[in-house]
């Protein structure tokens, strides 16, 4: 099959695709009132009826959807007097607004019933609020975002009619400079991992200047026990995740070999649940970092 007029077509919509200027992300009250977990276990019941389950037993394209997770975001005060802060870009690829609820996974408690903050997106817009977490949840600490598209009475998940997307960068003035570093978080959809298949996440670093955190997002309405494993060297450690949290602890040194090359493999036992899983490597003398999404 030629595959060439469809990629030139897909490329030629695209490009044509009109945006305005920057929009607005406008905050907006609801009447009903949903909860992380509440939003969640909709999105799993709505993805169950069509697929038959919520892991279809086949290749899937990573698409455009109504939600996403953005794995770690904070607006946070870190080490050495540095504060970190996460710059959130919504795109709405629609022409029409799209009401979206925004839930805060902090890390380390159990938030399923930590209602969402609502906002409505301009049409085909691409919006930046900076430091999100603090200017626009008004939240301190660090933990993950989930979004969801919602209807117009702002009442049901819409999850396959909308068309948005998400990306994060966290960031913190460089000590001794005038410039910044930073680390960045694209969208994932919300079935990023699914089941005990495993995911990994390669190109770190550990020891030789250099450290590594784990994070595992766990957006089950249980709590999960994941082992972290090094490729390089066979060290286990374990990170246990209370439902809708993120957990990111740091990685023992033992887990990188002499070269201080680090690659992850991260396992859960139990089925039937949703997560997500990254691995984040800072030079410790530049503050210059990245992330390695874990997949599976």
């Amino acid at each position: 099959m030629n595959l060439k007029p469809l990629v030139a077509a897909a490329l030629s919509f695209v490009a044509v695709s009109a945006f305005a200027a920057d929009g607005k992300l406008t905050p907006m009250a609801t009447s009903t009132p949903m909860t992380i977990g509440q939003a969640m276990q909709r999105l799993r019941e709505r993805a169950a009826t069509r697929r038959g389950g919520v892991r279809p037993n086949v290749i899937q394209v990573e698409r455009r959807s109504g939600a996403f997770l953005i794995p770690a975001a904070g607006s946070v005060q870190g080490a050495n007097g540095v504060f970190f802060r996460s710059d959130v870009t919504f795109a709405n690829y629609e022409n029409l607004k799209r009401n979206i609820g925004v839930g805060f996974l902090v890390a380390g408690q159990d938030n399923t019933n930590e209602p969402l903050v609502h906002f409505t997106l301009d049409p085909q817009t691409v919006t930046t609020v900076n430091d999100f977490v603090g200017t626009g949840l008004n939240r301190s600490g660090l933990g993950a975002l989930l979004v969801f598209s919602f209807d117009s009475a702002g009442a049901e998940v819409d999850d396959e009619a909308a068309s948005i997307d998400g990306f994060s960068r966290i960031w913190t003035p460089q000590p001794g400079s005038t410039g910044t570093v930073s680390q960045s978080f694209p969208s994932v959809a919300l079935f990023d991992s699914t089941d005990n298949v495993t995911a990994y996440a390669l190109g770190l670093r550990q020891g030789n200047g250099f450290r590594t955190n784990a994070g595992v997002v766990n957006l089950d309405a249980a709590e999960h026990t994941w082992t972290v494993s090094s490729i390089n060297t066979g060290a286990t450690m374990t990170i246990t995740v209370k439902p809708f949290s993120l957990s990111q602890p740091g990685v023992p040194a033992s887990f990188a070999g002499t070269s201080g090359n680090l690659s992850l493999a991260f396992d859960v036992p139990d089925i039937n649940i949703a997560w997500s899983a990254y691995a984040s490597s800072v030079d410790n003398t530049t503050g210059d970092g990245w992330v390695a999404r874990a997949t599976q």
